[in-house]
């Protein structure tokens, strides 16, 4: 699992055995700042809207808040007669919810004081999702997700019936947008589903993605005017149009995809510039990545760019005089191009380097909480 802290521009990543790391920017680069392993595996990871705090949810019942610099700010291990399942910051990084297995919630400072607990369900809780405070009404929304693959929706701990939306599938993933007024979510059956702040399904469809990767992940990007669902190393990307488009917008969106999702013959068809400009506007990418398309590996590697790019060379394999040039990116590497040594031996020995495209399938999957 992945988080993102918006404020401090820093990314906590977690690994499959409970390894922590946070990552900055420094030079165009990506490296570790922190690295907190426990040893345990670790069940929730949430950044505080102000981006001072993490909080950390432990399997063996171990809950950590951790300042963004490294130091502990409080903790605490609760009995084995419960587990916790779940945890969540409130809209005003003041307050945490903690869910758990019984169903039931409790409300803690950011310094672990005991605020309130609630039940409103009894099956237990599997995830939770607090929407910033809306713009209209000035009220928060908690959703609870229970693994009987219920939403339950509520504006105050007080609340006595919560509002319900029950999903005929697995719910995988859900996340608010950054207004709060669109709670998306994504369930085993390819289907991206979002809900207004009344628990109401306003848009439902099928993805695009290959039916034996099962749905990973969901983020919303670019202010809520894009939402990003991955499916193993593929990713289904979207633009929110919000209202009824207008008939411009549906007929270009359309005749893009014709073209091949791409603008680049826009230039070959008999319509006016207005239209082949609405055309090209559509080419611009959700997500920056300056790794090159294959057949823009040539341009990339041998043109001078304004943009510093890392490299590095290394052996495919001990004694085989062959070399992957990889590109990093987000602390990996990423291969292109693919050199193997050869002597020419005439009247003198010229050494050279024959290279190709690095034909191995690599995908780059994501997860964003």
């Amino acid at each position: 699992m992945v988080t993102w802290n918006r404020v401090q521009g820093k990314l906590a990543s977690c690994d499959s055995s409970g390894v922590i790391y946070v990552w900055v920017r420094n030079d165009d680069r990506w490296s570790v700042e922190l690295v907190n392993d426990r040893g345990v595996k670790v069940r929730d990871l949430s950044w505080s809207p102000c981006g001072s705090s993490a909080l950390i949810c432990y399997e063996d019942n171990f809950v950590l808040i951790g300042s963004s610099t490294g130091q502990r700010v409080w903790s605490n291990s609760f009995p084995a007669a419960v587990t916790v399942t779940a945890g969540v910051w409130a809209p005003d990084s003041r307050q945490l919810v903690l869910g758990f297995a019984s169903g039931g919630i409790q409300v803690l400072s950011d310094q672990g004081a005991n605020i309130t607990e609630r039940s409103f369900t009894t099956d237990p809780i599997v995830k939770l999702a607090c929407s910033p405070v809306g713009q209209k009404d000035d009220r928060w929304i908690l959703a609870i997700l229970t693994n009987a693959n219920k939403i339950l929706m509520i504006s105050a701990f007080d609340q006595i019936d919560p509002l319900v939306y029950e999903s005929p599938y697995s719910v995988i993933q859900m996340q608010w947008n950054t207004d709060g007024s669109i709670l998306a979510l994504i369930n085993s059956n390819h289907e991206l589903v979002m809900l207004d702040r009344e628990a109401r399904v306003v848009h439902k469809e099928t993805l695009a993605l290959p039916k034996d990767k099962p749905l990973s992940a969901l983020t919303w990007a670019h202010e809520g005017r894009a939402i990003i669902v991955a499916a193993g190393g593929h990713l289904a990307i979207g633009k929110l149009l919000l209202g009824v488009p207008s008939l411009f917008d549906l007929v270009t969106y359309e005749l893009w995809r014709y073209l091949g999702s791409q603008s680049r013959r826009v230039d070959s068809l008999p319509i006016p510039v207005k239209e082949k400009n609405a055309l090209r506007a559509l080419d611009h990418h959700i997500i920056r990545c300056r790794i090159p398309r294959v057949d823009d590996l040539c341009s990339f590697v041998c043109s001078a760019s304004e943009a510093r790019c890392y490299c590095t060379i290394k052996p495919l394999s001990r004694g085989s005089h062959s070399y992957v040039l990889c590109m990093e990116h987000l602390g990996g590497l990423v291969p292109l191009l693919v050199g193997k040594y050869s002597a020419c031996v005439t009247s003198a020995v010229y050494s050279s380097f024959s290279s190709t495209v690095f034909s191995a399938t690599f995908n780059m999957s994501f997860s964003m909480s």
